[in-house]
């Protein structure tokens, strides 16, 4: 399972992977399949396993996807996974901005239309011209979003100030500190 999600995390479009988007939701597609087999086989039993499989479905375009990440992300930490604090506030947010409903933790940087897009090269291009919206980030306290290792508001200004430069924010911007597992 992990080496699935290794793979995965090495084709992202927005972290330097080299396949276009098309082709990368392609090898989602396949991805989630064999996954959906691990999981009908009882072959994921650890939280682990669980929490990657969730990031798998967290990229896939449906509703239904992105609830069934979060089911598994709950699922991990069911099963002892505290790593899976994030995947849980990332595949919720995912969820409800698939559903047309405000991300409530931050997780997610979607491109907005409405921000200026950096033109220097495709991957500025591809990063830039993002916001968190819809997202109320009063909903909850920035103690909750630490809870589920996404960073505080004011760390997550910064990390869409990077976006918009046209760079990817630093893997330890994109999680609260203590929770980089």
């Amino acid at each position: 399972m992990h080496r699935i999600y290794t793979e995965d995390q090495a084709d992202l479009p927005d972290s330097g992977g080299t396949v276009s988007y098309e082709q990368y939701m392609q090898r989602v597609t396949k991805r989630m399949a064999d996954v959906r087999q691990l999981l009908t086989d009882g072959k994921l039993t650890t939280g682990r396993d669980l929490r990657d499989a969730s990031l798998i479905f967290q990229h896939g375009n449906t509703e239904a996807d992105c609830l069934f990440a979060h089911v598994l992300a709950m699922e991990a930490l069911l099963h002892g996974d505290i790593g899976a604090k994030w995947a849980a506030a990332a595949t919720l947010d995912r969820y409800l901005q698939l559903i047309g409903k405000s991300q409530i933790f931050g997780t997610q940087y979607p491109s907005d239309a409405s921000v200026p897009k950096v033109t220097t090269s495709p991957t500025a291009e591809r990063l830039s011209g993002r916001s968190q919206q819809p997202y109320d980030p009063r909903l909850l306290p920035d103690g909750v979003r630490q809870d589920f290792c996404v960073p505080t508001v004011e760390e997550q200004k910064k990390n869409v100030a990077v976006f918009n430069t046209g760079a990817r924010p630093s893997g330890t911007a994109m999680r609260s500190a203590g929770c980089m597992n």
